[in-house]
This record gives structure tokens, C-alpha cells and sequence, in this order.
């Protein structure tokens, strides 16, 4: 029975590790797609802001982490 227990539990983990990744895609997604309208501004005659600039480095510095954190969840995972 305690086999059962622990089994249930690590799939309850499993899904909420899912949920979680699920949320970060869709941020990722919402982002893209916010970044290609405006890129698709910029390229089309609009004007850079710094707003846009900052957008960009943000954006960037987050994912960078999100990669570094995702190599290490992935390296846990697999061990």
C-alpha cells in the first residue's frame, strides 16, 4: 500500500510539474506574440522607442534565466 501512496504522489508531482511548464509556455507564447507586433511596427516605419529597447532587454535578461533554469530542471530530472 505504501508503494501505491509514494506512486500517487510522485504523479501528483509530475502534474504539478506539468501545470508549471504549461504556465511558462504560455507566457512565452503571449510575449512572442507582443514582440512580433512589435517588431512588425518598427519594420514597418515606426519608430524604436525606448520603451520598445527596454521591452527588449527585459525580455531577453528573463529568458536567459528561464534557459538556465530549464537546463538545470531538465539535468535534475534525468538523473
Amino acid at each position: 500500500m505504501a508503494l501505491l501512496q509514494d506512486t500517487n504522489s510522485q504523479i501528483a508531482n509530475l502534474a504539478l510539474n506539468i501545470g508549471a511548464l504549461s504556465n511558462i509556455w504560455r507566457y512565452i507564447r503571449t510575449d512572442m506574440v507582443e514582440l512580433r507586433s512589435l517588431l512588425g511596427t518598427v519594420v514597418g516605419g515606426g519608430h524604436i522607442t525606448e520603451l520598445f529597447l527596454h521591452k527588449l532587454t527585459i525580455t531577453r535578461t528573463v529568458y536567459e534565466k528561464l534557459v538556465v533554469a530549464s537546463e538545470e530542471y531538465s539535468r535534475e530530472t534525468s538523473l
